[in-house]
Order: C-alpha cells, then structure tokens, then sequence
C-alpha cells in the first residue's frame, strides 16, 4: 500500500498502515510507504527515509525467511527521488537498512520490502555492522522477552553532507523501543560513526531529549510511566 502525502500533519496519517502506525507518526513526510513489516515516511529532498517505525511479537522474530534478496530499487518512489545503487557503490557509507531485514523477515515478501533503496540509509560501516547491529540483536532478545515493541528509527539532518551530490548523510540516528503493555521505554541517539558494542549504553536517552534534536514530536507520541537510562530493559 502507498500513500502520498505531502505537507499534511502528522495526525493524518495515523492508523493509515494499521498496527505499525497505531501510536500515530513521528512527523509528515513526502510519502508514506505502508509496508508488511513496517511504516516509513521517505524525503524526497534527502532522498531516503526519516523515519521507520514497526511492531515486533515473539512470534515475529522468530520466524525467518531464507530467501535472501539484494537491494533494488523501489518503483513506488518517483524515479527522480529515488536513492540507487549507484549513490551507494564505493561511496565508503553501508546501505543501512532502517527497518532490520532480520527483524522484519518473518514472511519471504516482507523481507523482499526491507532490501528496497527507500529503506536505505548511508551508515558508516563501523556503526551499522558494529553497535547499530548489537542494538538491533538486543531488540530482537527483548521482543522475545516482553512479547510486543513497538520501534521506531529515525534519521536526523544536521548539515548538508551528501553522497553522489544526491543522497543525504544522516549526522545522526535514534531508535526507540516501547513496551505498550508496561508502558516502558529505552530510547538511544548516535552519531553516525564508529561505535563499538561496549558503547552502547553511552547512547541512552530520554524521547525528549531526542525530540529536541530531531524537531519531531516523539515524546508526545507514548503514554510512558518509566524511561530506562541503562540496559537492562
């Protein structure tokens, strides 16, 4: 399902891509992209996406598709705003997938989704296949532990830094996780270079202090009675 809208608040959008949404939306975008694993609202100006936001089960983790698809691109975005694999090849930045394909891979078309280039953000390589891919893995234990999360992960511009002149580079990325049924939450902000997987905890913060950063809306999204401030969610 595709959804094009542009300029609208945020509230307009909610409960468009069913439980993946149902917390409403962290801000508007060009286009809504309603997939089977996940949301995503996609920049035209930096060609890539802002956010992506998803609900994750026990049951969803575990399950695996072995199908293994490349990345290609997404015919849904219109063709001058679409990030390629050009922008990407040699360009010293992985194509960090902003949905995990490992968690979203519960069905074969599911995580066909995950590999499209709208789901692609440029990651420096010692974040995205180091802490970014522990946080992720840590995400996936606590689902398995706490039965539903919802996740959203955002991109934060500050400055004009660009591959090919045409894809912007994040200065920053968040994910937050939230326990609906606790109504708990541990939320974590990085800038996009090298972490190491011991430094994880150093990247804790409060949904307010990301939503001063990104200028969204993210801590008036969750009714949350605790913020974890370490790692043992």
């Amino acid at each position: 399902m595709l959804l094009v809208i542009i300029g609208f608040p945020s509230y307009t959008w909610a409960f468009q891509c069913g439980s993946h949404t149902s917390f409403g939306v962290p801000s508007s975008a060009d286009q809504l992209l309603c997939r089977q694993g996940y949301a995503l609202g996609y920049s035209y100006e930096h060609r890539g996406p802002a956010w992506v936001q998803y609900l994750v089960s026990k049951e969803s983790v575990e399950a695996s598709c072995s199908s293994q698809p490349n990345f290609r691109n997404d015919p849904d975005i219109p063709e001058e705003y679409q990030s390629t694999s050009h922008d990407y090849t040699n360009s010293g930045y992985d194509r960090g997938h902003m949905a995990p394909r490992a968690t979203v891979d519960f069905n074969c078309a599911s995580e066909t989704e995950s590999v499209l280039y709208s789901n692609a953000s440029p990651q420096d390589p010692g974040l995205n296949q180091v802490g970014w891919k522990k946080l992720e893995e840590n995400v996936r234990s606590w689902a398995e532990q706490r039965q539903n999360l919802f996740i959203i992960t955002g991109a934060i511009f500050h400055g004009n830094k660009r591959i090919r002149d045409r894809v912007s580079v994040p200065s920053h990325y968040y994910k937050i996780i939230y326990d609906p049924a606790r109504k708990e939450s541990i939320s974590f902000l990085f800038p996009n270079e090298p972490l190491a997987t011991y430094d994880l905890d150093r990247g804790i913060v409060t949904l307010s202090e990301i939503s001063d950063l990104s200028s969204q809306s993210l801590s008036l999204m969750f009714d949350v009675r605790k913020e974890y401030r370490e790692l043992n969610f």
